[in-house]
């Protein structure tokens, strides 16, 4: 595969004191994205007594531009009455996209009597358009020395245009209505809602109970111009949101807390969207607007505390997550002729729901006061996903560890040392088909130096080493990164920087993706950008902190 992708960035912001109750801020965010690319792949199947049916190769050339524009505006004002406030805040949001997609596949069938090839060549453009309002206001007042009482409520509006023309480039540009669609979303968001939030000697609550409703309407067509294929879609979501949260204050270094809160994940377009991605035959996305959203129960509790004496701290917490009527991606296995293997997927509710447990802690010491400390992190969790495979439901199984320790050496002001190890493993095991279980490990040290050589003269160095393992693919990488980089700060107020860096000294940096889900498995290792060395200048209105090195 080969990529291209450049940013370009533009920020301004507007922070005004009208007078000593009222504030004014301003913020507007500009991103340019431009993108070329070219991905092939080349797959080969063959049937259940392993004899090759046939393989497939599809190259897909893409360029996009992407804008994207941010901004926001928030007022407050403070009432004469302690304790009570009054904020307004509103928000335009655009995004606009236009894409071109020229996907080319060729099937070859090892059986056939003669040479029979299909060759697929299309042309897809894909104009995308997004456009949001969005509004809110909160007042918040006191009702006692220890009890606040906020209302809020928050307006939001979507309008999402998907204008997507595929054409035959092999038959003088044809269109593939199959393959077209002209669709508009506009998606409308009320909440109204209270919160209480109570403090008392090292005890700290707040309950929040919010009212939801969201409507969204579609239509799908052809063409902009052309008449609707389905239906008009008109959905109303009213969803009933609590929140509790509290913290309490065990002694002077040690505090509990925890928490619960319900939310609803609302299909996406593309989740809803009814018309197919085929870029590639032997894979097709579809989307179904008859999904229900998803509702969300999440709870947590963690402790730290901290010992001045021996300046130890430690954290630990767990979280618990499961979601009703959750989305997933099923998934239907057929033959068909003159494509082979063909795998459909589908987004659909489950009539069961999925979890997720996450147990986490990390302990801070220092092995010699002022000069070595070390840190040590681990994480444990599990998940359940399910999904359907042919109308059999899929049980995937996750169960996933890390564990990371570092050591930091000061030896003096002007020279730090800093060593780190860590160890990450990634286990998924399914119902069906036991063959495509996973086991990923990843392991990685990095080691780094930090030098002032000179007055005002400082040498930074960087080295890494990431091993990344799937027994399943036999997929085995090896990743040494060095880099390093010298800095000379100038002037009296130290307001400029000169500073030559070089990355990637080995050349030897890769992308590397190991990712496994409910459905799918992928292991890539792809070029990106190697070695380079770059000459900067930066000036600091403010002047650079020599105390932070």
């Amino acid at each position: 595969s080969k990529d291209f992708r450049a940013n370009h960035y533009i920020e301004l912001c507007l922070d005004q004191t009208i007078d000593t109750a009222n504030t004014l801020i301003a913020k507007t965010y500009i991103h340019f994205l431009p993108s070329r690319g070219n991905n092939s792949t080349t797959s080969l199947y063959s049937d259940e007594n392993d004899i090759k049916n046939n393989t497939l190769t599809t190259i897909n050339d893409n360029k996009l531009n992407s804008w994207k524009i941010n901004s926001s505006v928030i007022f407050s004002h403070r009432f004469k009455k302690k304790g009570a406030s009054f904020t307004w805040n509103g928000g335009f949001n655009s995004v606009k996209s236009n894409g071109l997609d020229n996907p080319f596949s060729l099937n070859r069938f090892f059986e056939a009597q003669t040479f029979t090839d299909q060759v697929r060549e299309l042309n897809i453009n894909n104009n995308n358009t997004t456009t949001q309002f969005k509004s809110g206001m909160s007042l918040t007042e006191l009702l006692s020395k220890n009890l606040q009482l906020r209302a809020y409520y928050n307006f939001n509006t979507t309008k999402t245009i998907q204008d997507k023309l595929t054409q035959n480039a092999a038959l003088q540009n044809i269109r593939v209505d199959s393959l077209t669609a002209y669709y508009t979303n506009v998606a409308l968001l009320n909440c109204i809602g209270l919160n209480f939030y109570y403090a008392y000697k090292g005890f700290d609550a707040a309950i929040d109970v919010a009212v939801q409703q969201i409507q969204r309407k579609g239509n799908y067509s052809l063409r902009n111009n052309t008449l609707d294929i389905t239906d008009p879609m008109n959905k109303f979501y009213s969803n009933l949101l609590p929140k509790i949260w509290f913290s309490y204050k065990i002694s002077k270094m040690a505090s509990l807390e925890g928490s619960y809160n319900q939310n609803i994940n609302i299909p996406s377009m593309q989740q809803l969207m009814p018309i197919g991605n085929v870029n590639n035959p032997a894979f097709i996305i579809e989307g179904n607007p008859d999904l229900q959203p998803a509702r969300n129960h999440n709870y947590s509790l963690s402790f730290r505390s901290y010992s001045q004496a021996s300046m130890s701290s430690l954290y630990v917490s767990f979280n618990y997550s499961e979601t009703l009527n959750s989305i997933s991606y099923s998934q239907t296995i057929r033959m068909i002729d003159k494509v082979g293997m063909q795998t459909i997927t589908k987004p659909e509710n489950m009539k069961g729901f999925n979890n997720k447990t996450d147990f986490y802690a990390q302990y801070s010491l220092p092995l010699i006061k002022t000069k070595l400390t070390m840190n040590m992190n681990g994480r444990l969790g599990f998940g359940i996903i399910p999904t359907f495979i042919n109308d059999v439901e899929n049980v995937a199984k996750n169960t996933s560890t890390s564990f990371e320790t570092t050591f930091n050496l000061t030896l003096s002001q002007k020279l730090l040392f800093g060593l780190s190890g860590n160890i990450n493993s990634n286990d998924f095991r399914y119902s069906l088909q036991n063959d495509r279980n996973q086991k990923i490990r990843n392991y990685g040290s990095n080691s780094s130096v930090k030098w002032e050589i000179a007055t005002k003269t400082y040498f930074d160095c960087n080295y890494s080493y990431s091993v990344y393992k799937n027994a399943s693919f036999g997929f085995n990488r090896n990743i040494p990164l060095l880099n390093a980089s010298i800095r000379q700060i100038v002037g009296k107020a130290n307001r400029i920087e000169l500073r030559l860096s070089a990355f990637d000294i080995f050349d030897k940096n890769q992308n590397i993706s190991q990712l496994v889900t409910e459905n799918y498995i992928s292991s890539s290792a792809a070029n990106t950008l190697a070695r380079y060395f770059l000459l900067s200048f930066s000036y600091n209105i403010k002047g650079f902190d020599l105390k932070r090195y």
